[in-house]
């Protein structure tokens, strides 16, 4: 049941194993963990506790294989193998999913996606895909988005030209022309100062 609930799906009956050995059924459905619904298998409620990284893999790698072309799929994958562990085949997952949708359709697939990045202990790793994040949101003309991503990167970060110039490309597209040239400024004084 855990597993069918970290899928945050319904799952079709007949393929119910794709998630791994989920025990009797019958049994699932007479203690009420599941529901069979029109031949699909739902979770009534959310589960998580004890759901170890290798679960959360599997229940990736079955939503992928079972939905490939669905962005939501994807974009529940990233979010399951981020919490297993896996940042970097996560991010090329989630970027993947975004650029099957647009304006708010989209926002709304990367809100799962940024709470989990709040999880992540690794501030490194947070802040590279924060970044990431939000040069995806520039590109897409989400600028706004795009700001408030590169702003909440640079939280805590040192000096980093890259970063500064993706705030200041950022606050042009907002019309936060100030912001944009203190940002560019900023830039400049750190490639100056690596460069001394």
């Amino acid at each position: 049941a855990a597993r069918l609930s970290l899928a945050a799906r319904a799952w079709p009956l007949d393929v119910v194993t794709d998630l791994g050995g989920l025990g009797a059924l019958e049994e699932l459905v007479a203690r009420g963990d599941v529901v069979v619904e029109r031949d699909v298998v739902l979770v009534p409620a959310p589960i998580t506790e004890g759901v170890t990284p290798a679960e959360r893999e599997t229940v990736a790698d079955a939503l992928l294989t079972r939905f490939p072309n669905d962005a939501w799929s994807m974009a529940r994958a990233a979010v399951l193998l981020l919490d297993a562990g896996q940042p970097s085949r996560a991010d090329a997952l989630v970027g993947q999913a975004a650029k099957r949708l647009h304006g708010d359709a989209r926002r709304e697939l990367s809100r799962p996606w940024l709470a989990a990045l709040d999880r992540i202990g690794d501030e490194a790793t947070q802040r590279a895909l924060l970044v990431t994040a939000a040069a995806r949101a520039l590109e897409a003309g989400d600028c706004e988005d795009a700001l408030r991503l590169a702003r909440r990167a640079m939280r805590g970060a040192a000096a980093n030209p890259e970063l500064s110039l993706l705030v200041a490309k950022a606050a042009c597209a907002v019309g936060d022309l100030t912001q944009a040239k203190v940002a560019l400024e900023e830039a400049r004084a750190q490639t100056t100062g690596d460069a001394a």
